[in-house]
C-alpha cells in the first residue's frame, strides 16, 4: 500500500498533536518564588483551621496547623509526593482534606511549589498589603478570601456566618459590628480567624477604613 504525500503529512500532524498533549498532561505544574507567611499559611488558615479540625485547640487526627512546626509535621521538604498533607489535598474520596471541598488548582500549586523549593519558613515576604487601598475588589475581598472564607461560605457556614458575597458581609457587621469586632479581637467578640493569631494590622486597617467609608462595592 502506498501513502500519499498528503495522507503522510496528515500521520505526522496527529502524531504531533498526541506528543504535544501528553507532553502537557504530564507537566509538573507548580509556581514558584513561593513565601510561606503570605502565600502558604493563608490557605491552612481558611481552609484546614475550622472548629473540629486542625487547631490548637481539636487537632484533629494529632495535627495543628495553626504553626508552621505544625504543618511540618505533614510534609517532606522538597518532595510533595512524599507529604501526607500533600497527598490528602490531592486525594479524592473519602481521603480528600478538606473534607467539605477540593482546594483550587491554584492553592495546590502554591502548596507544591513551596514544598518543591524545601518548605522554608519565610516570614519576611510582601504581602501586597496598602492601607491606601481599601476598596472591596481590590482591598477587602482578597484579604476575606485569605483568611475567612474557607469557614464562612455558602457551603460551610461556621457560627452561621456566610461571608461568601459583599452583601452577607455588609448584613455580619451590620450585627452590632460583629465583624469588625472579631477580627479586632475586641473584647465580648469571639476572636477570628479561630484559634489562630490575629490578623497583621494593615489588613485590619483595610477593613477598618472600608467599613468608615460605608462599606462600598466597589
Amino acid at each position: 500500500m502506498r501513502i500519499s504525500s498528503t495522507t503522510g503529512f496528515s500521520l505526522i500532524a496527529v502524531a504531533t498533536v498526541v506528543v504535544i498533549v501528553l507532553s502537557q498532561c504530564t507537566k509538573d505544574v507548580y509556581y514558584e518564588g513561593v513565601c510561606f507567611s503570605g502565600d502558604v499559611k493563608p490557605i491552612f488558615t481558611t481552609n484546614c483551621s475550622m472548629p473540629g479540625c486542625h487547631n490548637p485547640v481539636d487537632q484533629a487526627n494529632g495535627y495543628d496547623f495553626s504553626t508552621y512546626e505544625g504543618i511540618m509535621e505533614g510534609i517532606e521538604p522538597g518532595n510533595p509526593w512524599d507529604s501526607k498533607i500533600f497527598e490528602a489535598i490531592t486525594a479524592d474520596g473519602d481521603d480528600q482534606m478538606p473534607p467539605t471541598h477540593k482546594l483550587s488548582a491554584k492553592e495546590i500549586n502554591t502548596i507544591k511549589g513551596w514544598i518543591k523549593a524545601g518548605a522554608k519558613n519565610d516570614t519576611t515576604c510582601a504581602t501586597g498589603c496598602d492601607t491606601a487601598v481599601f476598596t472591596y475588589s481590590q482591598g477587602v475581598n482578597p484579604i476575606i478570601e485569605r483568611n475567612c472564607r474557607g469557614c464562612h461560605n455558602n457551603t460551610l457556614q461556621s457560627g452561621g456566618i456566610n461571608l461568601e458575597t459583599h452583601q452577607d458581609i455588609v448584613t455580619v457587621q451590620g450585627f452590632g459590628g460583629l465583624f469588625l469586632g472579631v477580627i479586632r479581637h475586641d473584647n465580648g467578640f469571639n476572636p477570628m480567624p479561630y484559634n489562630q493569631p490575629k490578623m497583621p494590622p494593615c489588613e485590619v486597617r483595610v477593613i477598618e477604613k472600608w467599613v468608615n467609608a460605608g462599606m462600598p462595592n466597589n
